[in-house]
């Protein structure tokens, strides 16, 4: 581009916000803010319904980016390299409660995002126990090997015992000979403890 070009572009520019100041009417068609609606929003603004019905021509979310305009509204605090540091350490073991106490000035929902920004997961809690110990100690295995309960099914060719959990409830029954053809699929070995009385 060519000097010429910014030098036009500044003059259309200009023409267009006198146009404006003239005509009151943005070129979408909006009415430009009076000094009475920016006084109502100073006057109403933590309360957002009520200032939707105090000024009926502008929609909620006007009325709330004209707010950030004025500077009612807090705006976000970006992170430091120490924030962002010590979120990384925190965010995949820790409890969201303890999370918010380390960070008091924050929100729940701006840690949620800046966790999708930074690209970190939460570490996943494991399979709830069967009360079964043998089938616990299975499912344990395929959680710290991420074999799915799908799998399972697959090695023990059984259709969803493991995957519907079909050993819950009333008419619920333990399958051991898919929980031995799992066990050992996975490389483990059943060996029995007897204990002296």
């Amino acid at each position: 581009m060519y000097l010429s070009d910014f030098s036009r572009h500044a003059n259309h520019a200009a023409r267009e916000r006198r146009r404006i100041a003239m005509r009151g009417v943005v070129p979408n068609g909006a009415s430009v803010w009076s000094e009475a609606e920016d006084a109502t929003c100073r006057r109403l603004h933590p309360d957002y319904a009520t200032l939707v019905k105090a000024l009926p021509s502008r929609t909620r979310r006007a009325i709330q980016m004209r707010c950030g305009i004025l500077g009612l509204c807090a705006g976000s605090t970006p992170w430091t390299g120490k924030e962002r540091t010590q979120f990384r350490k925190m965010y995949a073991s820790t409890p969201r409660e303890q999370l918010l106490q380390a960070f008091p000035n924050r929100t729940q929902r701006s840690l949620e995002r800046q966790a999708a920004r930074m690209g970190l997961l939460r570490a996943k809690p494991g399979y709830k126990p069967t009360g079964n110990e043998l089938l616990d100690q299975l499912r344990e295995q395929c959680f710290r090997q991420k074999i799915t309960m799908v799998d399972l099914d697959t090695f023990a060719n059984t259709k969803r015992y493991f995957t519907g959990k079909c050993w819950r409830g009333n008419r619920g029954t333990y399958n051991y000979r898919a929980i031995l053809q799992c066990i050992k699929a996975l490389g483990g070995r059943l060996t029995i403890e007897w204990i002296d009385l």
